[in-house]
């Protein structure tokens, strides 16, 4: 069974001239990486939602899993089994990247999400609330070069005037 193509319009998912710019030419189709799951990623490409794997040049030239796709990123790929499959044979460059340090000893950066414009931070008011985190949070978004929106919940467990002092803060 062979896949058609534009099930899928790039441009309603944010491809747009400067990943355009940065495609190579080389006969691979442009995919955004949309959730990933022990190096198996679920790519959004014209024949609609595909699995897809790294080429092994790609995974054994990383020098850090920076090097490797994340969600949000574009990339290029080649279709495989009548394109329901895909081969990521490159990232094109990210416009931003939301990154944090690895989860254990190592020092390496986890890029948790690339090509974003607005990150929305959620801060419950129910006890769950932390001046601290949130600017660390704001700090990480800023320095991606996306735009950090803070959104207070649970507000109706507090008097006007203490959920002002929220605000405030």
């Amino acid at each position: 069974m062979t896949l058609q193509p534009d099930k899928v319009d790039l441009a309603e998912i944010g491809f747009d001239g400067f990943f355009s710019e940065h495609c190579s030419n080389d006969g691979f189709l442009p995919g955004r990486i949309i959730s990933e799951s022990r190096n198996v990623y679920s790519l959004l490409c014209m024949y609609g939602e595909i699995p897809a794997e790294a080429a092994g040049r790609l995974v054994y030239g990383a020098m850090g899993r920076e090097d490797l796709p994340a969600v949000g990123d574009w990339v290029e790929f080649s279709p495989v089994d009548d394109g329901t499959r895909g081969i990521i044979q490159r990232i094109l460059p990210r416009k931003t990247s939301l990154k944090r340090k690895a989860v254990g000893k190592q020092t390496d950066t986890q890029v948790i999400a690339s090509n974003i414009d607005i990150v929305f931070v959620v801060q419950g008011l129910d006890g769950n609330f932390n001046l601290r985190r949130l600017e660390r949070y704001i700090i990480a978004i800023i320095a991606s070069g996306a735009t950090p929106v803070v959104l207070l919940s649970k507000s109706d467990l507090h008097s006007p005037e203490k959920v002002e002092e929220y605000i405030a803060q």
